[in-house]
């Protein structure tokens, strides 16, 4: 990476709209110049400007989403796609 590169901000979304609170942490990384790639199953209605999208299906495909069955968490999944994705 070139010397005052930024990052690139890769993030999982799984389904329904982002909300006001987390479509702003999106568009706050790209404000600051940052590339924003939000990997989705569903398309979110309210990605902000400047957000990228990406399907999600084609790193990890959508029939391995787990939850855990008590809490609905996907904290699980999401490390199995952060590993999928390096």
């Amino acid at each position: 990476m070139a010397a005052g590169a930024l990052e690139v901000c890769n993030t999982l979304w799984v389904s329904g709209d982002l909300g006001p609170v987390l479509a702003a942490c999106l568009a706050s990384f790209v404000a600051k110049g940052h590339r924003v790639i939000l990997h989705c199953y569903d398309l979110p209605s309210d990605v902000p400007a400047g957000v990228e999208t990406a399907d999600a299906a084609l790193i990890v495909p959508a029939s391995r989403i787990i939850r855990h069955k008590d809490t609905g968490s996907l904290a699980l999944f999401s490390n199995l796609f952060r590993y999928e994705l390096l």
